[in-house]
């Protein structure tokens, strides 16, 4: 999977992107782990780009993807 990068957000603590599947996995810094399915990657960087990591989240990724989580 892609680098991990390390966001400054009171709840997100990494965006990590894997071109190859279109998964887009974020940790959290309550320690949990998810990741979204069949996110298109011009999503991730404007999520990169976003002033407000969570809001971006909340508006433009939960509820939109399929996901799983992982801790």
């Amino acid at each position: 999977m892609g680098n991990k990068v390390f966001v400054t957000c009171e709840k997100v603590k990494y965006i990590k992107y894997e071109e190859k599947t279109s998964t887009l996995e974020i940790g959290f810094k309550s320690d949990s782990m998810y990741r979204y399915f069949d996110v298109p990657e011009e999503l991730f960087k404007d999520f990169l780009e976003a002033p407000s990591k969570i809001e971006f989240f909340e508006t433009q990724i939960k509820d939109q993807f399929r996901f799983s989580k992982y801790r």
